[in-house]
């Protein structure tokens, strides 16, 4: 199902140049990567109608860009600083569950290739371990990167922005139409010294969208019991609070109605997980504004991130037949647990 291309659905997040070594030994040196290619691309499994935020600069390769033309995005809203951002990320796949981002020299090493000109001097993810409570970076959005031609969309995914961004942008959004909010925070923002700051952060949000060892580590010292922490966001004010588990799937819970459910992740065999619950996310936001339901958008979700993590790149889901997204959605949807 797909819908117009005027801008319904905004989606903010961050771009980067990402080499990946995958579990079938495949590597891919400097693509378009950066957790919004793989939300929009997800998206794009069942919807259009999409605007795209984020901040790169002026060596930021301007066909990674225009790689979302094809798909009907609207690129208005990505904006080039004139600051230099380190935006290169690098990926070694190790096992499903262990990924190696920091030490590219010892990994193109055992696989005796020359390592990629474009990671000399890298030393790790361009993300903080905190983010600033009071202090912008180039890679803090504000109120006037938002397109005035995104203001009529009804529905904004605000996904690892950090704790500014999420300060800054929800009430600009709230005031004009957007009515939808989904948050993933950033992992600089769910740190335990973010603990009094974080209701705030995430009151009035429709959906809250977390991986579980990032919200374990926002509740370090208090709960490891991960119903007890999706009750307790959800009890700030959000309507759904679903917390993403790997290779267990998915944990949801709904605020109004007080009901919680199990979604068993559909079985693969994995090759890339890399940014599987941003993929998630994409599959997420076009099934709630499809049917406007948390627990079918939660199927959908599953559903892109058991494609995306078959391959690698963020555009790898879209190759998936029809028949083949459908039969998955029918499977995971008949193994729901209401816990």
């Amino acid at each position: 199902m797909t819908v117009s291309n005027s801008v319904h659905v905004i989606i903010a997040g961050n771009l980067a140049s990402e080499t990946i070594i995958n579990l079938n030994g495949g590597v891919l040196v400097d693509q378009l990567g950066g957790n919004l290619a793989y939300t929009c691309a997800a998206y794009h499994l069942w919807c259009t109608g999409d605007g795209l935020i984020s901040r790169v600069d002026e060596d930021y390769p301007q066909e990674y860009i225009e790689k979302f033309l094809p798909l009907g995005s609207d690129i208005s809203g990505i904006h080039r600083t004139p600051q230099k951002l380190d935006l290169r990320a690098f990926y070694s796949i190790i096992n499903e569950e262990k990924i190696d981002s920091q030490d590219p020299v010892h990994f193109f090493s055992k696989l005796k290739m020359p390592l990629p000109k474009s990671l000399l001097g890298y030393s790790g993810l361009p993300y903080p371990e905190i983010d600033s409570r009071n202090k912008s970076s180039p890679l803090t959005f504000r109120p006037e990167d938002v397109p005035d031609s995104y203001l009529d969309a009804s529905f904004a995914y605000l996904g690892d922005l950090d704790y500014l961004s999420l300060n800054f942008l929800p009430p600009h959004l709230r005031n004009r139409s957007v009515r939808h909010i989904l948050l993933k925070p950033s992992r600089g923002t769910l740190n335990p010294s973010f603990w009094y700051e974080f209701p705030t952060l995430v009151r009035g949000s429709t959906v809250v969208i977390c991986t579980q060892k990032s919200i374990l580590n926002l509740f370090l010292g208090r709960t490891d019991n991960l119903w007890d922490i999706a009750q307790t966001i959800a009890s700030c004010g959000v309507d759904h609070v679903i917390i993403t588990c790997g290779a267990q799937g998915q944990l949801l819970y709904n605020r109004v109605q007080k009901k919680r459910w199990q979604i068993p992740a559909y079985p693969v065999s994995v090759v890339d997980p890399i940014h599987a619950s941003d993929a998630f996310a994409g599959g997420f936001l076009a099934g709630y504004r499809l049917h406007y339901d948390a627990l079918m958008a939660t199927i959908y979700g599953n559903v892109s991130a058991s494609l995306k993590i078959q391959g690698s790149g963020p555009f790898y889901p879209l190759g998936a037949l029809p028949d083949l997204v459908q039969s998955r959605l029918d499977l995971v949807r008949a193994k729901v647990i209401e816990c």
